[in-house]
């Protein structure tokens, strides 16, 4: 069994997925209008009422939660930076809830992070001339996976107690292992995104969130900060 894991999570660009889940959404509401005018026509029923609560719904499921992904290391756009690490001999089922949860709290204060993400421009010219080693965006949202160790133990109880591992082992189902037994989750921007051309941009105060909708992450309170690059 794995000693010890590691939660982490990087921004990413994949504007086609993006787009499939607005679309899917955009076709959920057309079937909903769809159905409203019919049942107005035909019955005299009127289910305006339930439109927005109908909507939200539509949203949370189809461009809010986060979905499986097999991304490759090119959709990355910035190092990935750990979110939660585990101690598997100490972890309790408490701690194990969410990310940045105190205990018996449902939504915590979050995980605070950054990325510091230098783009490059998508004109082939302009990239040929341009001096930055960066990636190109747009930066459509983010996705996180996890990494495990097996090795001794680290915790005071077991630390010189336990025997001791004489070959450690470490095991990743990030984008850099490829699509082979784990794939990635990945949560998508809303109604926006991020383009990165010849910048420096600098994602600042982006908190990773647990949310009971669908068991998915969320990200929020984002601020973007830009200068040449």
């Amino acid at each position: 069994m794995p000693s010890h894991a590691t939660m982490l999570v990087a921004p990413i660009t994949d504007e086609e997925e993006r787009k499939i889940q607005h679309q899917d959404y955009a076709g959920a509401m057309d079937d909903w209008k769809e159905f409203a005018e019919t049942t107005q026509t035909m019955y005299g029923v009127d289910m305006s009422i339930l439109q927005e609560d109908f909507d939200r719904e539509q949203k949370e499921y189809y461009v809010l939660s986060s979905r499986w992904a097999e991304l490759p290391t090119s959709c990355l756009l910035a190092e990935p930076v750990v979110v939660k690490e585990y101690d598997m001999h100490v972890c309790t089922v408490e701690d194990a809830r969410g990310v940045g949860l105190a205990v018996g709290e449902d939504k915590g204060v979050g995980a605070p992070f950054d990325f510091d993400v230098v783009g490059r421009s998508s004109d082939a010219a302009a990239a040929a001339s341009s001096s930055s080693d960066g990636y190109a965006g747009p930066i459509s949202g983010f996705a996180g996976w996890f990494t495990v160790d097996f090795k001794g133990r680290t915790d005071e109880v077991g630390r010189g107690v336990a025997p001791e591992v004489p070959n450690p082992a470490y095991l990743s189902t990030g984008p850099e292992m490829g699509c082979k037994f784990y794939v990635h989750i990945m949560c998508s921007f809303g109604l926006f995104v991020y383009h990165i051309s010849l910048t420096h941009l600098l994602l600042n105060h982006i908190y990773l969130y647990h949310r009971h909708t669908l068991g998915s992450a969320g990200v929020s309170s984002t601020e973007c900060n830009s200068s040449p690059g």
